[in-house]
């Protein structure tokens, strides 16, 4: 995040080709709009899609990679679905800690 002067920030990225990690899950990103001391910003990972539905084939091709990269860090952590929360169109936080 570097340059980034608007407070706001994510663990990762997807777009229709790969997943890119802006800053390490041990650390809080800014992207759930909840606060400083919001449990969305605080205590989840954030996974942002690139594209918006008007994107087209691109924007469903970032979804399907989104749905898979989520499902393999899941896994990775021993986490269930019920980790997963919507946070917006386009997004989604996987919580760290049980809320």
């Amino acid at each position: 995040m570097i340059g980034n002067t608007s407070s706001t920030s994510f663990h990762f990225t997807v777009d229709d080709k790969e997943v890119r990690q802006g800053i390490p899950t041990d650390r809080n990103a800014w992207q759930t709009g909840d606060g400083t001391n919001g449990t969305g910003n605080r205590k989840s990972i954030g996974v942002e899609i690139c594209y918006s539905k008007s994107g087209g084939a691109k924007y469903y091709a970032a979804e399907k990679l989104a749905i898979k990269f989520v499902a393999q860090l899941l896994k990775e952590c021993g986490w269930g679905i019920d980790r997963v929360r919507k946070q917006k169109i386009g997004a989604a936080s996987i919580a760290r800690t049980v809320f």
